[in-house]
């Protein structure tokens, strides 16, 4: 692995715990008094199933893999987005949080940084390309069908969970 990954690894890393504290942050600040019953009922609500969820949250990575750069400012507020829900469900059991919540989240969260890492590759790519560097496209190209399988593996079980969160 190099340097250049594992500095990104860590930077995301540091973005996703300041963040996710910032969105909880914020939301309480506005404290917006919730129940126990009126937040669940909320929290459930519709549940369009597993294929939605897939579909959206494929589409959503797969615009974060090629877009190098702006990808971080949306990756950003998705995780300030899991600090607005984290707020929402702190005051149910464990049980309910993992269920409602953290058990997708964990593996939308590692998809997000694989469509990080993708569009790494394809900024080292056009970079290479741009300054007429010899470039080992085989190896590229499996690098990227491995990142792209990956990350599509985690949005399919972080979509099988959410989508039998609420049954």
């Amino acid at each position: 692995m190099s340097r250049k990954l594992i500095y990104q690894i860590y930077f995301l890393l540091c973005m996703t715990i300041f963040a996710t504290f910032l969105g909880y942050v914020l939301i309480a600040f506005v404290h917006i008094p919730i129940s126990k019953g009126n937040m669940i009922k909320n929290l459930i609500g519709f549940n369009p199933g597993w294929n939605f969820f897939f579909t959206h949250n494929l589409l959503f990575a797969i615009i974060l893999s090629v877009l190098p750069f702006i990808n971080l400012l949306l990756i950003f507020t998705q995780l300030v987005s899991f600090g607005f829900n984290i707020y929402f469900i702190h005051k149910l059991s464990l049980g309910l949080q993992v269920t409602l919540f953290f058990r997708h989240a964990i593996f939308e969260t590692a998809a997000m940084f694989c469509s990080v890492v993708i569009s790494l590759i394809f900024y080292d790519m056009c970079q290479e390309f741009l300054e007429d560097k010899k470039i080992n496209k085989n190896k590229r190209i499996k690098s990227l069908i491995f990142w792209y399988g990956v990350m599509v593996t985690l949005i399919l079980l972080a979509a099988l969970m959410e989508g039998s969160a609420h049954a």
